[in-house]
């Protein structure tokens, strides 16, 4: 396989995950030996979970020699939990997922080319299988952060990203909730990194209890948002929707696939460009 990728570290937070993570790990052992690489490791990020996940997530690398567990002596939050993940990887890529099994492991697997040409891969769900509620509060977030920080991103918080170990290694991350991903993003920006965006698919939460939903995640994020937005102004400018383009430091190469089944179903990056600006004008 053609790839800049020969050693991966991946890894999945987990919390109240005892009936999701031990269905996932085993695909993703699957997936991984099939993309025949050099080396891979699977980490287990448990997140002082109150269930069993911890028990499972020991028997899991008991059973694979390629997985270890990383676990929090109690919760510590998403950010957190993302953190130790990206700063305990051992390889130069780093892809993560949730362990709550809301997505198919197996479309990394259209990732991993991509990085021939691409600094980051990362994914964005065309159909987000939440409450009414959530996928409102969604909405408003990822407008509210392209509005402030000129990301031209469709879907900040899509936990299904592909990442060079070293962007992490040129920055200090600061969120302990949900808008880690924000930051990093926002620091690949500044860097100038080249990202590719792909639609994956998304799947209801069957097992389990998704924190993400707590109204007390929901308003730190919110605060750890404005937070850095208030610590960033000088850099930053949304004095004018319109001028969106001249916010971010070093113009972003970004390429949109809305499927990578087909040719004829990828997105240009100018379409990309052009729905990005009507959400902004509408929302």
């Amino acid at each position: 396989m053609n790839t800049a990728v020969r050693e991966l570290s991946v890894f999945f937070p987990a919390y109240f995950d005892e009936n999701n993570i031990d269905r996932l790990v085993p695909t993703a052992v699957d997936v991984l030996e099939s993309l025949e690489l050099d080396d891979y490791e699977i980490l287990i990020i448990e997140d002082g979970s109150p269930d069993n996940t911890a028990q499972v997530a020991d028997e899991l690398a008991k059973r694979f020699e390629k997985v270890r567990v990383i676990h929090h002596e109690k919760n510590l939050g998403y950010g957190a939990t993302l953190k130790d993940g990206f700063n305990s990887a051992k390889f130069d890529w780093v892809f993560y997922t949730d362990g709550d099994c809301q997505f198919d492991i197996r479309e990394l697997r259209k990732f991993v080319p991509l990085t021939q040409t691409s600094d980051l891969v990362i994914g964005f769900r065309e159909h987000k299988q939440y409450s009414w509620f959530r996928k409102l509060t969604s909405r408003v977030y990822n407008r509210l952060v392209r509005a402030l920080f000129g990301l031209r991103v469709i879907d900040i918080n899509c936990a299904f990203k592909l990442l060079p170990k070293s962007l992490f290694n040129s920055m200090t991350i600061a969120s302990s909730q949900g808008f880690i991903d924000a930051e990093i993003l926002i620091h690949a920006y500044r860097m100038g990194l080249s990202v590719t965006q792909v639609s994956v698919t998304h799947y209801q939460r069957t097992e389990g209890v998704a924190a993400a939903a707590r109204p007390s995640v929901i308003i730190e994020t919110w605060l750890e948002t404005m937070k850095f937005w208030l610590a960033q102004k000088s850099t930053f400018s949304v004095t004018n929707p319109g001028a969106r383009k001249l916010v971010t430091p070093v113009k972003l190469a970004t390429r949109l696939y809305a499927s990578t089944k087909t040719e004829g179903e990828q997105k240009s990056q100018q379409q990309m460009e052009q729905e990005l600006d009507r959400e902004s004008v509408s929302g």
